[in-house]
Parts: structure tokens; sequence; C-alpha cells
């Protein structure tokens, strides 16, 4: 019985997760029945998805696509998209949100690593309209997009393969852009969002922002989102399931950081700022950075290989490094 009131299981939108995650939370949001409310069985009142109506014109709808690049949703029947029927209109902004986390949640995680990922597709005019994600912590007030944010550690550059920058709309910001090629998975670490944000929620908001001109496009198509709270080390989700193969180290740095990978690897590292300060490309197991010209503070270190896996699918490794 304790052991299930440690994990949160919604039925719509929570998927049960097991040992795995024995003090995680976890939901998975699909857009389908049978509760279309999207409200919280374990938290009363709470809702977890709204569409956020107050905005004029705002053109997100849950349902089944029938566009013409956007014709089913990824785990049919339904999913969210920026209209079912029609293609996305000019001057448009709309936006709905999901809430990452709630004060009344702490008894449910530790304070670790938080991952939000989505399946997605996206039809819109290159560099003028597009989708992109803010967070707020202070329960809506400000919102700020995720590859701006350095308060959460959020991907600073994962609008485009995590390590390149970020193409940018006529509103100026960073978005999803362009014509993806068919259903894309995209997600992003966090780090103690419960111990940031106390006492306030923490949203994320899915916003769609479209300029002047008529495009005739489908826009951009969202299911399968899904959601963990301290689901592993600080250190990076992907670093952890990556241990074997790419290494950082020391972490805090004085002078020299070291890069451990099995292959041929372009290592940037970054500002909490999110601009980019080095890149080199390496092509030896250990690769040692001079820190001593760099200031004190945190920085991004991106680790980037080509063909790290049996496989061959590159990896990517993103850990925040201390320099003292």
């Amino acid at each position: 019985m304790k052991k299930a009131l440690l994990i949160i299981s919604l039925s719509l939108i929570t998927s049960l997760i097991s040992a795995q995650f024995p003090m995680g939370y976890y939901e998975s949001i699909s857009f389908d029945a049978p509760h279309p409310a999207y409200i919280s069985i374990n938290v009363p009142d709470s809702v977890i998805l709204k569409i956020d109506t107050s905005l004029a014109g705002n053109i997100w709808q849950i349902g089944k696509p029938h566009k013409t690049l956007f014709d089913s949703a990824y785990s049919r029947p339904n999913a969210i998209v920026t209209d079912t029927i029609h293609y996305y209109p000019p001057n448009n902004f709309s936006a709905f949100t999901v809430k990452i986390f709630d004060p009344a949640w702490t008894g449910f995680y530790i304070a670790d690593e938080d991952h939000i990922s989505f399946k997605h597709k996206f039809d819109t005019d290159s560099l003028q309209d597009g989708g992109y994600i803010e967070i707020s912590y202070n329960n809506g007030i400000t919102w700020t997009n995720v590859a701006n944010d350095s308060t959460g550690w959020w991907e600073h550059y994962f609008y485009n393969e995590g390590v390149s920058p970020n193409p940018i709309i006529t509103n100026g910001n960073a978005a999803f852009t362009g014509r993806s090629n068919g259903w894309l998975q995209s997600g992003f670490n966090g780090c103690n969002i419960n111990i940031i944000s106390n006492p306030y929620p923490v949203y994320l908001r899915f916003v769609f922002s479209s300029d002047s001109n008529q495009t005739n496009k489908d826009g951009w198509i969202i299911d399968n989102i899904e959601i963990c709270l301290g689901c592993g080390s600080c250190l990076g989700t992907k670093e952890a399931q990556n241990k074997s193969l790419i290494s950082i180290f020391p972490n805090p740095v004085s002078n020299e950081l070291t890069i451990e990978a099995p292959l041929k690897s372009e290592i940037t590292i970054l500002n909490s700022e999110g601009q980019i300060i080095k890149t080199i490309i390496s092509d030896i197991k250990l690769t040692s950075l001079d820190m001593t010209d760099l200031s004190s503070g945190v920085y991004i270190v991106t680790v980037k290989t080509d063909k790290a896996v049996p496989a061959g699918r590159q990896e990517i490794v993103t850990k925040k490094i201390i320099k003292e």
C-alpha cells in the first residue's frame, strides 16, 4: 500500500511504473478516452493539461486528425493538433499548458533528474512559423523558452539535434520550424524542479506561432507526452544510459576537464546562457580540455559521437559542469 502511494497512476494520462522508478512520478498523456477532462485522480481538482481558451483564436484541438500530412495520431485515434481539419491561419498564437510539478506531489519522488519527451510532427513555413516550448516556475506569471532557460538545466539546443544553433522564427523564438520527416521524438532533461519552484507549480507551455502569410500548411501535431520526475541522477539520464561509452570528469573542475569517448567526437562547451564558448573535434579516446581560461561558474558540455554504439546510432551526452 505504501509503495502504491509513491507512484502516481492516471487512468487516461498515466501509465503505472513498477519497481523501475519506485520513488518517481510518471505520466503518459495519449489524448485518448475514457477521461477527456484530463484530471488527475490522485491530486483532486488538479488539471494536468489545459488548452488556453483565453487566447483569441486558439487552434489547439484534441481529436482525430484529418489533414494532408497529419492524417493519424501516433497512438490512435487522438492527438493534440493545431486544428484537426484546417490549415493553420496567419497571425496566430495558440498554446496549451501541461503541469509537470506541483508542491503537493513532493512526497512522490526524490529531488533528482526530470525528463520530458513527446512524439510530434510539424509542417510550417520555415523560419517564419513554428512551435516551441516555454517553462514557468512561478505559476505562469512569467515564461521562458526552454532553449533559454538556465534555472532548471534544460537542453539549450534541443530544437536542432541537441547541439546545433536553434532555428529562430519570426517572433524571435527558437522553435521547431519547416517540415519534419515523419514522426520525431524530442525530449529534454531538467533537475530538481521541486526545489527550484517551491512553493509554486511548474508548467510547460506548448506554443504555436505564425506570421501574416497564409501558407496552407498543417502546423504541429503532438502525441504521447511523457513526464518522469525523479527518474535518474542529475548527472543526466542520457549520460547514465551511456556511462560505459562516454564520461566527462572531474566535476567540479579547476584546471583540466577530461572527455572519454570511444570514437570520433565533437565536444562543445556553452556558458549558462547557452552561448558557445568553444568547440573541439577529437579523434582520440581521452581528450583533455584546458579550463583555466574560463571564469568560475556553471557550463554545459555536450559530446556528440560518431556512431558510438554497435548499431551505428549517434549518441549525444549533455552535462553541466561547475568551474571552480
